[in-house]
């Protein structure tokens, strides 16, 4: 997707990948960290299980619900 000045803002994100439930697990686990109050969480996954899949979600979720 290429971002311009046009592109419109806080439209709710249609996720490209399908998660893994282990994805979808660290995903969850990650924004309930948040969720409580942790700004520091550290989440640590094999080398190939889609560690960028998995931010990419954490982020899109973030935005989708307006906050930074």
């Amino acid at each position: 997707m290429i971002v311009t000045p046009d592109t419109p803002v806080g439209k709710p994100h249609a996720s490209r990948f399908t998660l893994r439930d282990y994805q979808r697990d660290a995903v969850d686990a990650v924004l309930a960290a948040r969720q409580d109050g942790r700004k520091r969480v550290l989440l640590v996954l094999p080398t190939g299980a889609g560690k960028t899949v998995v931010f990419s979600e954490i982020i899109a979720r973030i935005l989708d619900r307006g906050d930074r």
